[in-house]
């Protein structure tokens, strides 16, 4: 479904909220929905709040609308939205999403090339195509400017067939120029760094505003040469509809809202930033790529949809958990690790990550570890991981701490890795740290060590391990007359 289909399914379920009062792109509508996250967080964990359409926007023409946090599941079931974009049950079990997952990844099915499309309902060319004329909103008091942060960052390897998606956050410069903030050791920012700027040359690059399952492919962590439009497919059922580019010869989404259509300039940076980051403050300036716009295309009546980012549980959040987790279950699986499954938890907010797994052999933790802090992408964002036992969900907060909390001995069960990238974010990285861009990497073991459930009894106390079938089943017929209410 593409991003308006999306919206009409929230609406249906109740989770868009419609506003047509005027609003300003600076601060009201992101702080609008801040509030909504923070209140709707507490009131309705397994929902969140609600994607929220504001339908007018102070200086821009009616149509020209702003999307608020389409994505945001909240803190119990962070995949919700993208259940329900891909026609699951909403309130689907974490493991049973993350088995479907892997199930289409590992299906992908390849695009389709079509002439035209919606996202050609209006062209500007060169001069005309004004990044302003679009109300791109300014988010967090204190931002170096206004940005698109739920956008899809396309490109071309050089001399191979390879288009790259990827997920980053774009600053709008100035009318014609915007700034990317490519990182380096990741995949979009290498080819520019390594396989343009190196040579020479500029990089064409299309940056589009599209639907659920385009976010969904272009955050998850493929291997090189991959195609995540290849993925997105996969997770649809069906090919994405790609169409050609005014500019260049990267395809775009013929069902887009927006696309812009640039050349990312060799050795020309400016300061992006500052920006409130996905890990809970205001973070500085960096010197990174700037592009020249060549050309917008969009809808008629375009929807920019974006998030606060580091507002928890926002339409961040369950990107690592709902796409980065199956790319790390998958990777531990071809690797032969006996992982049951794989995930992150918005409170994390990407520095930690929780493996559930058997424990076939004594030093097996160890492994796993090594694996993951092996494991593309990793290394560079996420500083430790949490180890636990088979039939703990890692999305299950109570649970991980509690056996972080229980499981761990504070000698044994902590270890460190003296050395390992980082991209700097954490606050307690020390200047010299972040300049270097390296840091210790900790695992814990919260797995039950040396534990023998026939001669030492559960090693967790709960409904389903305590009672027998024979209780259980005696209870769970009668349970509406024990526990009705008076």
């Amino acid at each position: 479904m593409d991003l308006r289909e999306f919206m009409e399914k929230l609406k249906e379920l109740g989770e868009l909220k419609e506003i047509d009062k005027e609003v300003h792109w600076r601060l009201e509508a992101a702080a609008i929905s801040t509030l909504a996250l923070r209140s709707y967080g507490v009131s309705d964990p397994d929902r969140g709040a609600p994607a929220i359409h504001f339908r007018k926007i102070k200086g821009y023409p009616d149509g020209y609308t702003l999307l608020a946090e389409p994505y945001a599941g909240g803190w119990k079931k962070p995949w919700r939205r993208f259940a329900i974009a891909f026609g699951l049950d909403p309130n689907i079990p974490f493991r049973e999403f993350l088995g479907w997952a892997l199930n289409r990844l590992q299906s992908p099915v390849k695009p389709l090339i079509v002439a035209g499309g919606e996202v050609k309902e209006e062209i500007r060319m060169g001069e005309e195509a004004n990044l302003f004329d679009y109300p791109w909103p300014y988010l967090h008091q204190g931002d170096g400017g206004r940005y698109a942060t739920l956008d899809i960052i396309a490109v071309k390897h050089p001399t191979t067939d390879w288009i790259n998606w990827s997920n980053y956050r774009v600053q709008m410069y100035d009318s014609h120029r915007c700034i990317l903030n490519f990182t380096p050791g990741q995949q979009t920012a290498d080819i520019f760094y390594r396989e343009y700027e190196a040579k020479g040359l500029n990089m064409p690059v299309n940056i589009s505003i599209a639907e659920p399952s385009l976010n969904a492919a272009a955050a998850f962590a493929p291997p090189p040469f991959v195609n995540e439009a290849d993925l997105a497919g996969g997770l649809r059922g069906a090919p994405v509809e790609l169409t050609k580019a005014e500019t260049n010869e990267i395809p775009v989404p013929a069902d887009a809202e927006h696309v812009i259509e640039a050349e990312v300039l060799k050795d020309v940076r400016l300061p992006e930033g500052p920006f409130g980051e996905f890990i809970g403050y205001i973070h500085g300036t960096h010197m990174r790529p700037v592009a020249r716009v060549l050309a917008i295309t969009h809808r008629s009546d375009p929807i920019i949809p974006y998030t606060v980012e580091g507002v928890k549980p926002n339409s961040s959040q369950p990107f690592p958990v709902a796409w980065f987790s199956p790319a790390l279950m998958a990777g531990m699986l071809m690797r032969g690790y006996p992982v049951t499954a794989a995930g992150f938890h918005p409170v994390f907010t990407w520095s930690n990550a929780v493996v559930a797994t058997k424990v076939p052999y004594p030093g097996y933790p160890r492994d796993v570890a090594d694996a993951y802090f092996a494991f593309p992408v990793v290394p560079g964002h996420i500083d430790t991981l949490t180890i636990v036992d088979e039939d703990v969900d890692p999305t299950d907060i109570e649970t991980v701490l509690e056996e972080l909390a229980l499981k761990v001995h504070p000698k044994r069960d902590v270890h460190r890795l003296p050395m390992g990238p980082r991209v700097t974010l954490n606050v307690y990285y020390t200047p010299e740290e972040r300049k270097r861009r390296v840091g210790t990497k900790t695992w814990f073991d919260a797995t039950s060590k040396r534990w023998d459930e026939k001669e030492m009894g559960p090693r967790r106390l709960n409904y389903e391990k305590i009672y027998s079938e024979e209780i259980k089943s005696k209870v769970d017929a009668l349970a509406d007359e024990y526990l009705k209410e008076g």
